[in-house]
């Protein structure tokens, strides 16, 4: 009969790894969402539309100045600030 305990060593070892890889997949998957936030606090947004960088108008717009988006352009009042 075979000694069992470099299995036993073998087996435990990899539940080890198997739960420090489930620790750090978690801890990414948190840190991934803080940088998504904060990606989210400092995207620009249209003052008239709400549009963004990631959520264009359709047909897709472009940016005519830091809070005006080019669709929303001839309709918004001049000089009007955001009133977000």
């Amino acid at each position: 009969m075979t000694d069992p305990t470099p299995l036993r060593t073998a087996m435990h070892a990899e539940i080890l790894a198997r739960r420090a890889l489930g620790v750090a997949t978690v801890a990414h998957g948190k840190a991934r969402e803080a940088m998504d936030e904060a990606a989210k606090a400092h995207q620009r947004h249209c003052r008239v539309c709400g549009c963004t960088d990631l959520t264009a108008c359709d047909p897709p717009c472009w940016w005519v100045a830091k809070d005006l988006c080019s669709a929303c352009s001839a309709c918004a009042p001049e000089g009007a600030e955001n009133p977000q």
